[in-house]
């Protein structure tokens, strides 16, 4: 029954997230939780069109701010996925999911590879970079040897964007340093 279930609700999401709004969005993810869909099993509509992939990237994020539990049960095998199909261009969402409910300890180096990458790219924008810098300085507390390349990093960065993460980099600059 479940299988069925999952095969009905991926065809009702790739038919219909490319014109959803947020409405929908929230019954979808209501059902995903009460259901105990799996993401994992929905993965596959990353490799649909481009606006159902990325409006099932949004709808994972709403999971995760919803019911954070459920995204991180099946991150580590949705970042396998994306590994497998080499999605790269969907990656710098892990930095929002990753900001949303942590790092699965699996990928722990691999993420921290990845967030110094967005982090110092010229060609990530500002909003991965925040979510990049936020991940890293949590995982600083947990992995002190990180602390001397981000630094680096955000002093890197912090005068090439906006007033706005000047003043973020500034501020997690004095954090670090206590």
């Amino acid at each position: 029954m479940k299988s069925t279930q999952h095969s009905a609700f991926y065809t009702e999401l790739a038919a219909h997230l490319p014109t959803a709004y947020s409405e929908q969005r929230t019954k979808w993810v209501s059902k995903i939780i009460s259901d105990q869909l799996s993401l994992c099993a929905l993965s596959s509509l990353l490799l649909e069109d481009k606006k159902v992939a990325i409006r099932y990237l949004w709808l994972m994020s709403d999971v995760g701010l919803k019911q954070p539990s459920v995204l991180r049960e099946h991150l580590p095998c949705i970042f396998d996925f994306f590994h497998a199909h080499q999605l790269v261009h969907y990656l710098p969402q892990f930095a929002s999911y990753w900001r949303i409910v942590g790092v699965p300890a699996p990928h722990e180096a691999i993420a921290i590879d990845y967030l110094f990458l967005w982090l110092n790219a010229s060609s990530s924008n500002v909003t991965t970079k925040s979510r990049a810098l936020d991940v890293l300085f949590g995982l600083t507390q947990k992995h002190p040897d990180l602390y001397p390349e981000l630094c680096a990093s955000i002093k890197g960065q912090m005068n090439r964007y906006s007033p706005s993460f000047r003043r973020r980099c500034e501020k997690m600059l004095l954090a670090l340093d206590h």
